[in-house]
Protein backbone atom coordinates (compact mmCIF):
# COMPACT_ATOMS: atom_id res chain seq x y z
CA UNK A 1 0.00 0.00 0.00
CA UNK A 2 2.86 2.53 0.91
CA UNK A 3 4.10 1.55 -2.25
CA UNK A 4 1.67 2.61 -4.18
CA UNK A 5 1.20 5.68 -2.14
CA UNK A 6 4.70 6.72 -3.57
CA UNK A 7 4.18 5.75 -6.87
CA UNK A 8 0.73 8.06 -7.07
CA UNK A 9 2.92 11.24 -5.15
CA UNK A 10 5.10 10.71 -7.91
CA UNK A 11 2.79 10.21 -10.87
CA UNK A 12 1.18 13.39 -9.64
CA UNK A 13 4.47 15.45 -9.00
CA UNK A 14 5.74 14.39 -12.82
CA UNK A 15 2.02 15.74 -14.11
CA UNK A 16 2.18 19.12 -12.16
CA UNK A 17 5.55 19.25 -13.41
CA UNK A 18 4.95 18.39 -16.88
CA UNK A 19 1.45 20.73 -17.23
CA UNK A 20 4.64 23.41 -15.98
CA UNK A 21 7.11 22.96 -18.15
CA UNK A 22 4.41 22.65 -21.50
CA UNK A 23 2.79 26.23 -19.81
CA UNK A 24 6.48 27.65 -20.18
CA UNK A 25 7.25 25.86 -23.83
CA UNK A 26 3.82 27.41 -24.40
CA UNK A 27 4.54 30.85 -23.58
CA UNK A 28 8.51 31.45 -24.45
CA UNK A 29 9.30 33.77 -27.08
CA UNK A 30 11.83 30.88 -28.25
CA UNK A 31 10.55 28.48 -30.92
CA UNK A 32 9.68 24.78 -29.56
CA UNK A 33 9.89 21.83 -32.27
CA UNK A 34 10.02 18.55 -31.20
CA UNK A 35 10.29 15.50 -33.90
CA UNK A 36 10.54 11.89 -34.00
CA UNK A 37 13.40 9.45 -34.85
CA UNK A 38 12.22 9.79 -38.82
CA UNK A 39 12.74 13.95 -38.10
CA UNK A 40 9.14 14.22 -38.49
CA UNK A 41 7.27 17.35 -36.82
CA UNK A 42 5.09 16.01 -34.25
CA UNK A 43 4.79 19.40 -31.87
CA UNK A 44 5.71 23.47 -32.12
CA UNK A 45 4.70 26.13 -29.66
CA UNK A 46 2.81 29.18 -30.44
CA UNK A 47 6.34 31.58 -31.26
CA UNK A 48 7.03 28.89 -33.79
CA UNK A 49 4.01 29.68 -35.89
CA UNK A 50 4.98 33.52 -35.23
CA UNK A 51 8.60 33.05 -36.87
CA UNK A 52 7.93 30.64 -39.46
CA UNK A 53 3.92 31.82 -40.20
CA UNK A 54 2.56 28.15 -40.74
CA UNK A 55 0.47 26.71 -38.36
CA UNK A 56 0.97 23.73 -36.59
CA UNK A 57 -1.32 21.62 -38.48
CA UNK A 58 0.74 22.59 -41.59
CA UNK A 59 4.01 21.60 -40.05
CA UNK A 60 2.68 18.11 -38.25
CA UNK A 61 4.36 15.25 -39.91
CA UNK A 62 6.76 17.25 -41.63
CA UNK A 63 10.37 17.74 -41.90
CA UNK A 64 11.47 20.74 -40.37
CA UNK A 65 13.46 21.20 -43.80
CA UNK A 66 10.64 22.57 -45.37
CA UNK A 67 12.09 26.07 -43.88
CA UNK A 68 15.30 25.99 -45.70
CA UNK A 69 15.73 27.73 -48.79
CA UNK A 70 18.66 28.31 -51.77
CA UNK A 71 20.46 30.36 -49.01
CA UNK A 72 20.90 27.82 -45.96
CA UNK A 73 23.91 26.94 -45.55
CA UNK A 74 24.12 22.91 -46.31
CA UNK A 75 27.64 22.51 -45.02
CA UNK A 76 25.16 23.29 -41.39
CA UNK A 77 22.61 21.27 -42.18
CA UNK A 78 25.47 18.21 -43.29
CA UNK A 79 27.00 19.10 -39.70
CA UNK A 80 23.72 18.93 -37.67
CA UNK A 81 22.71 15.40 -39.38
CA UNK A 82 26.03 13.95 -38.24
CA UNK A 83 26.06 15.59 -34.83
CA UNK A 84 22.46 14.21 -33.90
CA UNK A 85 23.21 10.31 -35.82
CA UNK A 86 26.36 10.50 -32.95
CA UNK A 87 23.08 11.21 -30.18
CA UNK A 88 24.99 14.38 -29.36
CA UNK A 89 23.64 18.28 -28.82
CA UNK A 90 23.84 20.23 -31.73
CA UNK A 91 24.04 23.90 -31.54
CA UNK A 92 24.49 26.68 -34.44
CA UNK A 93 23.16 29.02 -36.54
CA UNK A 94 20.42 28.23 -39.37
CA UNK A 95 19.41 30.65 -42.39
CA UNK A 96 15.58 29.72 -42.87
CA UNK A 97 12.44 30.96 -44.97
CA UNK A 98 9.40 31.87 -43.46
CA UNK A 99 5.62 31.31 -45.42
CA UNK A 100 5.76 34.29 -46.91
CA UNK A 101 8.86 34.21 -48.05
CA UNK A 102 10.79 36.29 -45.96
CA UNK A 103 14.62 34.82 -44.86
CA UNK A 104 15.41 34.91 -41.29
CA UNK A 105 18.64 33.38 -39.08
CA UNK A 106 18.04 31.06 -35.86
CA UNK A 107 20.35 30.45 -33.70
CA UNK A 108 19.42 26.99 -32.53
CA UNK A 109 20.30 24.24 -30.06
CA UNK A 110 18.64 20.83 -30.95
CA UNK A 111 18.49 18.03 -27.72
CA UNK A 112 18.13 13.80 -28.22
CA UNK A 113 15.44 12.86 -26.63
CA UNK A 114 15.11 9.52 -24.49
CA UNK A 115 12.59 7.48 -22.82
CA UNK A 116 13.22 6.34 -18.94
CA UNK A 117 15.00 3.24 -20.17
CA UNK A 118 17.29 5.52 -22.30
CA UNK A 119 15.71 4.47 -25.83
CA UNK A 120 16.46 7.46 -28.26
CA UNK A 121 12.61 8.67 -28.72
CA UNK A 122 13.00 12.36 -31.18
CA UNK A 123 14.71 15.63 -31.10
CA UNK A 124 13.58 18.62 -29.20
CA UNK A 125 14.77 22.25 -30.77
CA UNK A 126 14.70 25.01 -28.94
CA UNK A 127 15.55 28.16 -31.72
CA UNK A 128 15.89 31.96 -31.28
CA UNK A 129 15.17 34.14 -33.97
CA UNK A 130 18.43 36.65 -34.30
CA UNK A 131 17.81 38.24 -37.48
CA UNK A 132 16.65 42.14 -35.73
CA UNK A 133 19.79 41.33 -33.44
CA UNK A 134 22.34 40.84 -36.41
CA UNK A 135 20.91 43.88 -38.38
CA UNK A 136 21.09 45.63 -35.60
CA UNK A 137 24.81 44.67 -35.34
CA UNK A 138 25.13 45.34 -39.27
CA UNK A 139 23.90 48.76 -38.69
CA UNK A 140 26.02 49.51 -35.30
CA UNK A 141 29.39 48.48 -37.40
CA UNK A 142 28.43 50.78 -40.63
CA UNK A 143 27.98 53.30 -38.37
CA UNK A 144 30.94 52.72 -36.46
CA UNK A 145 33.11 52.54 -39.93
CA UNK A 146 31.45 56.01 -41.03
CA UNK A 147 32.52 57.35 -37.62
CA UNK A 148 36.14 56.67 -38.03
CA UNK A 149 36.10 57.58 -41.32
CA UNK A 150 34.43 61.21 -39.79
CA UNK A 151 37.17 61.72 -37.63
CA UNK A 152 39.99 60.41 -40.01
CA UNK A 153 39.16 63.17 -42.27
CA UNK A 154 38.40 65.75 -39.65
CA UNK A 155 41.82 64.90 -38.00
CA UNK A 156 43.31 67.30 -40.41
CA UNK A 157 41.32 70.17 -39.56
CA UNK A 158 42.03 70.22 -35.63
CA UNK A 159 40.80 69.24 -32.27
CA UNK A 160 37.85 66.45 -32.67
CA UNK A 161 35.70 64.74 -30.58
CA UNK A 162 32.23 63.19 -30.45
CA UNK A 163 29.90 63.20 -27.41
CA UNK A 164 26.89 60.80 -27.24
CA UNK A 165 22.96 62.87 -26.49
CA UNK A 166 23.60 63.33 -23.13
CA UNK A 167 27.20 65.14 -23.33
CA UNK A 168 29.89 62.60 -22.10
CA UNK A 169 32.91 61.95 -24.70
CA UNK A 170 32.93 58.74 -26.86
CA UNK A 171 35.97 59.49 -28.56
CA UNK A 172 38.86 62.37 -29.29
CA UNK A 173 41.25 62.48 -32.17
CA UNK A 174 45.15 62.54 -30.91
CA UNK A 175 45.25 66.07 -32.20
CA UNK A 176 42.96 66.54 -28.80
CA UNK A 177 45.39 65.08 -27.01
CA UNK A 178 48.19 66.49 -27.94
CA UNK A 179 46.84 70.14 -27.14
CA UNK A 180 44.73 69.14 -24.02
CA UNK A 181 47.23 67.13 -22.46
CA UNK A 182 45.31 64.36 -21.33
CA UNK A 183 45.06 60.75 -22.83
CA UNK A 184 42.19 58.92 -24.55
CA UNK A 185 41.66 57.01 -21.08
CA UNK A 186 41.39 59.89 -19.49
CA UNK A 187 38.39 61.84 -21.44
CA UNK A 188 36.25 58.70 -22.09
CA UNK A 189 33.25 58.88 -20.54
CA UNK A 190 33.61 62.48 -19.17
CA UNK A 191 31.58 65.57 -19.72
CA UNK A 192 34.10 68.44 -21.63
CA UNK A 193 32.89 70.92 -18.61
CA UNK A 194 36.22 69.42 -16.85
CA UNK A 195 37.86 71.71 -19.34
CA UNK A 196 36.27 74.91 -18.22
CA UNK A 197 38.49 77.32 -16.81
CA UNK A 198 35.45 79.56 -15.34
CA UNK A 199 36.29 82.58 -18.05
CA UNK A 200 33.81 81.68 -20.92
CA UNK A 201 30.62 83.76 -19.98
CA UNK A 202 27.20 81.50 -18.97
CA UNK A 203 25.72 82.85 -21.81
CA UNK A 204 27.66 81.34 -24.35
CA UNK A 205 26.77 77.74 -23.22
CA UNK A 206 23.10 78.70 -22.89
CA UNK A 207 23.60 79.81 -26.70
CA UNK A 208 25.22 76.45 -27.31
CA UNK A 209 22.93 74.14 -25.93
CA UNK A 210 19.66 76.20 -27.49
CA UNK A 211 21.32 76.21 -30.86
CA UNK A 212 21.89 72.51 -30.84
CA UNK A 213 18.55 71.48 -28.37
CA UNK A 214 16.69 72.78 -32.20
CA UNK A 215 19.70 70.86 -34.47
CA UNK A 216 21.10 73.56 -35.27
CA UNK A 217 25.02 73.80 -35.71
CA UNK A 218 27.03 76.07 -32.95
CA UNK A 219 30.25 77.93 -33.80
CA UNK A 220 31.90 79.98 -31.07
CA UNK A 221 34.67 80.02 -28.55
CA UNK A 222 35.99 78.38 -25.17
CA UNK A 223 38.62 79.53 -22.83
CA UNK A 224 39.44 75.96 -21.48
CA UNK A 225 42.59 74.48 -19.23
CA UNK A 226 45.01 71.78 -20.74
CA UNK A 227 46.28 69.31 -17.81
CA UNK A 228 48.87 71.31 -16.80
CA UNK A 229 46.35 74.17 -15.70
CA UNK A 230 47.17 76.47 -18.38
CA UNK A 231 44.81 78.25 -21.00
CA UNK A 232 43.43 77.12 -23.89
CA UNK A 233 41.55 79.25 -26.06
CA UNK A 234 39.67 77.49 -28.65
CA UNK A 235 37.14 78.36 -31.93
CA UNK A 236 34.72 75.32 -32.07
CA UNK A 237 32.16 74.47 -34.38
CA UNK A 238 29.80 71.61 -32.61
CA UNK A 239 27.36 69.75 -35.08
CA UNK A 240 24.19 67.23 -33.81
CA UNK A 241 23.99 64.29 -35.69
CA UNK A 242 20.13 63.55 -35.95
CA UNK A 243 18.28 60.13 -37.07
CA UNK A 244 15.56 59.93 -39.75
CA UNK A 245 12.91 60.13 -36.59
CA UNK A 246 14.55 63.31 -35.26
CA UNK A 247 16.18 62.10 -32.39
CA UNK A 248 19.73 63.27 -31.78
CA UNK A 249 22.36 60.63 -30.91
CA UNK A 250 25.45 61.68 -30.45
CA UNK A 251 27.83 65.35 -31.06
CA UNK A 252 30.67 66.26 -33.34
CA UNK A 253 33.16 68.85 -31.90
CA UNK A 254 36.10 70.39 -34.46
CA UNK A 255 37.68 73.11 -32.41
CA UNK A 256 40.82 75.09 -33.23
CA UNK A 257 43.58 76.54 -31.01
CA UNK A 258 43.74 79.80 -31.37
CA UNK A 259 45.50 80.42 -27.86
CA UNK A 260 48.69 81.80 -30.03
CA UNK A 261 46.59 83.91 -32.51
CA UNK A 262 44.57 85.53 -29.69
CA UNK A 263 47.84 86.78 -27.50
CA UNK A 264 49.29 87.75 -30.68
CA UNK A 265 46.30 89.95 -31.31
CA UNK A 266 46.24 91.22 -27.91
CA UNK A 267 49.86 92.01 -28.36
CA UNK A 268 49.23 94.19 -31.23
CA UNK A 269 46.61 95.73 -29.97
CA UNK A 270 49.05 96.63 -26.96
CA UNK A 271 51.41 97.94 -29.03
CA UNK A 272 49.12 99.72 -31.69
CA UNK A 273 47.62 101.32 -28.27
CA UNK A 274 51.08 102.71 -27.22
CA UNK A 275 51.98 104.25 -30.22
CA UNK A 276 48.99 105.94 -30.32
CA UNK A 277 49.86 107.29 -27.21
CA UNK A 278 53.46 108.14 -27.82
CA UNK A 279 52.32 110.09 -30.50
CA UNK A 280 49.59 111.82 -28.59
CA UNK A 281 52.61 113.03 -26.25
CA UNK A 282 54.47 114.23 -28.57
Amino acid sequence: VNGRQKAEQLARRMTQDLKRLALVAQNISNSVVITDLQRRITWVNPAFERITGYSAAEVMGRSPALLQSELTDQQTIALMRETLDKGETFTGAVQNRNKQGDDYLLALEIQPMHADDGTATGYMAIQSDITERLRSQSRLETALRENDALLSTLDLLGLVSTADSEGHILDVNEAFCETSGYTREEVIGRNPRFLRSGKTSAKTYSDLWSTLSEGQVWRGEFHNLRKDGSELLESATISPNRQPDGQITHYVAVKADITEQRHNETELTEYRTSLERLVRER
